[in-house]
């Protein structure tokens, strides 16, 4: 080797030959095996250590095959290439920013070097520099490759007819939101390899995000028509239904892809979302804690596990779960915004519109952030504000079901009883309003004078919670409106054993007894309330 003499060089040179023939058929570890043995005979060699770091490589011993690259500088060996080596490694091993110090290394001991402007691009985009990734990449497009193949005979990534190359590019294209353009890249890929199921299903991505989402179907399926056993697909399919609100045959899409792979955190985190969806909280949990199990930061996990303890009630729960998304990404906006749900529910509400507001300013716009938003300043008593928000609401296309209960609340709070009561009765029709929304809705028809109907209200909400005392004085009162004073003073005594004696409930009572000719009683009720 190198003009060297000695059986120790021979016999790694013997050893290097058959290695390197059994690496060509894809017998790997074989390999290792022997350019351990070559390496170990010749330690100072640089061919010896960068073909045993290639052969680490090939098994995933990734720190190892760094190591070993470290030691590979020497006569004989490119040094572009151990860059290039070297980047390999540190990008398997998530090091990105240093894989892309490596590639640019290698860039520098040879401009020329193959595959480099392809791979500067990968590790920009993996760094979230898409814009920077996409001018690495046009670079390669005007490269004339050099006819290199990888050790699999994959051609050179570069030029403008790499399938690689217009994947990639479409890649980045999707996540700036160039979607037009992302389908034109993906669709030059697909025509120079149509038969790689990969590029299907991405293209399938692209088309649901431009809202032709059957297109996008039919390329799901087309990609799973070519590799039936492509988890991509099936998780992708997933994400399509689950964006048309499909959520039954997304949850059956999820199934088939977590069949194939079911340690993915993405295809549980997914899963979670859709069973959230489909109001099954406590199965989307136990997904969720175990795709956060296979990876602690992954947000989309976390939000899961977040909706989930948000609908079963556990609110603490919830923050703390929160607290954690927002320590790993204190810009997370749809975690601020579930952590301002969950405040809300447990009556912080200024800290609710604190959450709320960053998260508006982080660019969240949806029509829960409204809604939350305007939950938590009736609560504060900013009825016109809440109003504002929920029309803000209603403008993004939130739907009555979501809006009626802080709008009617919040036009009942400000005196607009004819408004409130289109909520109301929207509400009551629907069997949505609880003994609170019945109570109000009762006291905006009392303000209208339609007393028998408020009645009839208060009739519901007592039913609903029958120990209130608040209601069945409030019900009470509606009796004596209709002059059933009587059955006013019944309500009126139910009421105080159920709860604290105010004022107003014996003024009340007082004025039934007054109706009802028991003037010494009524006396005796008004000095109590004095």
């Amino acid at each position: 080797m190198g003009g060297r003499t000695g059986a120790d060089e021979r016999e790694a040179d013997e050893l290097i030959r058959r290695a390197s023939w059994l690496r060509s058929r894809g017998m790997h570890a074989e390999a290792l095996e022997l350019f351990e043995r070559a390496a170990a005979l010749v330690p100072d060699d640089g061919i010896a250590q960068f073909m045993r770091a290639q052969a680490l490589m090939s098994v995933g011993r990734l720190a190892e095959a760094l190591e070993a690259y470290g030691r590979s500088a020497g006569p004989g060996v490119d040094p572009a290439a151990v860059h290039g080596g070297r980047a390999n490694a540190l990008s398997d091993l998530g090091r990105h920013e240093e894989a892309l110090e490596a590639i640019r290394a290698a860039q520098e001991a040879d401009p020329a070097f193959p595959g480099a402007l392809f791979n500067e691009g990968l590790e920009l985009a993996a760094l979230g520099r898409h814009e920077d990734a996409l001018a690495s990449y046009d670079r390669a497009l005007s490269v004339v490759p050099d006819g290199l193949v990888s050790a699999d005979g994959v051609p050179e990534p570069a030029g403008p007819d790499s399938p690689q190359l217009h994947e990639e590019r479409a890649r980045s294209l999707y996540r700036l939101a160039r979607h037009a353009e992302a389908l034109d890249a993906i669709d030059r890929a697909i025509a120079l390899k149509p038969r790689t199921a990969t590029l299907h299903s991405s293209r399938g991505l692209i088309l649901d995000a431009l809202g032709r989402h059957e297109d996008a179907l039919s390329s799901m399926a087309r990609a799973s028509e070519l590799d039936p056993l492509l988890v991509g697909a099936h998780h992708n399919r997933g994400l399509v239904l689950a964006s048309m609100d499909r959520f039954e045959e997304a949850l059956a899409s999820y199934n088939r892809a977590l069949e194939l792979k079911p340690d993915s955190e993405a295809g549980l985190a997914c899963r979670a979302q859709a069973l959230n969806a489909l109001g099954r909280p406590a199965e989307a949990l136990k997904d969720a804690e175990r795709a956060v199990e296979l990876a602690p930061r992954s947000e989309v996990a976390l939000l899961a596990a977040i909706e989930a303890l948000s609908s079963m009630g556990r609110h603490d729960d919830a923050l703390s779960t929160c607290a954690r998304a927002l320590e790993i990404n204190p810009d997370n906006a749809k975690a601020l915004a579930w952590q301002a749900a969950s405040l809300l529910s447990k009556g912080r509400h200024e800290d609710a519109l604190s959450s709320m507001a960053r998260a508006v300013e982080l660019g969240t716009d949806g029509t829960a952030v409204h809604l939350v938003r305007a939950s938590a300043l009736h609560a504060l008593g900013r009825h016109e504000e809440a109003l504002a928000s929920v029309e803000r609401a209603v403008e993004m296309g939130a739907g009555g079901t979501a809006v009626d209960p802080v709008r009617a609340s919040s036009l009942h709070a400000l005196g607009r009883h004819t408004e409130a009561l289109d909520s109301y009765d929207r509400m009551a029709e629907r069997g949505l309003c609880d003994a609170i929304t019945h109570g109000e809705r009762a006291a905006s028809l009392l303000a209208l004078g339609r007393n028998a109907e408020a009645l009839g209200a208060y009739d519901a909400a007592v039913a609903a919670d029958p120990d209130n005392a608040t209601l069945r004085h409030n019900r009470g009162c509606a009796l004596a409106s209709l002059g059933r004073h009587a059955e006013a003073l019944e309500e009126y005594d139910r009421a105080m054993a159920h709860g604290n004696v105010r004022p107003e409930m014996l003024l009340a009572r007082a004025d039934a007894l007054l109706e009802l000719g028991r003037a010494e009683e009524a006396v005796s009720e008004y000095s109590r309330a004095a």
